[in-house]
């Protein structure tokens, strides 16, 4: 694992590559909790979407910090503007896009992709595809928000390894 993270790390300054690479893992434990919360728990839609943001932000920050921009300021300090950047881009802006998308893709277009993946011999659900198709389209639009803004607010000075 370490031969990994060593790898990854000598591809230099490239500080995209591991933000998608943490983009990626993030995006899978979000999808994760979120289907677990509906499918699992019983939570409605928003609410899993809520949560599941609420611990991608924790697991993000880490990562983020740690590996995407090796940064080693004050963690309350860093944490605090991250979650500000967080809460704007991944609460606000992928929530009203996630709410936005499950009032378009009802119905028709989640039925439609359900029937043809259950085609192609996947018998997949309208609801997982209406909840996941939603997320998808959400995690797009606060990406480039959010590396944005922890590149420019949350670790802004020059990380120590660069």
């Amino acid at each position: 694992m370490s031969w990994l993270v060593s790898r990854v790390r000598s591809w230099g300054s490239r500080r995209i590559v591991r933000f998608a690479l943490v983009g990626l893992s993030n995006t899978l434990v979000n999808f994760i909790i979120l289907n677990a919360a509906f499918y699992a728990l019983g939570v409605n839609k928003i609410a899993a979407n809520l949560i599941a943001t609420t611990c991608a932000l924790l697991y993000s920050f880490a990562l983020n910090r740690t590996f995407v921009f090796a940064h080693t300021g004050h963690w309350l300090k860093l944490f605090i503007r991250f979650v500000a950047v967080t809460a704007a881009g991944t609460l606000l802006l992928n929530n009203a896009v996630y709410i936005l998308v499950l009032q378009l893709t009802g119905g028709t277009i989640s039925t439609g992709l359900s029937r043809f993946l259950h085609g192609l011999g996947l018998p997949i659900s309208p609801d997982f595809v209406h909840i996941n198709l939603s997320a998808i389209i959400a995690t797009c639009f606060s990406m480039i928000w959010n590396y944005t803004g922890y590149r420019f607010i949350v670790f802004r000075e020059a990380p120590t390894n660069e």
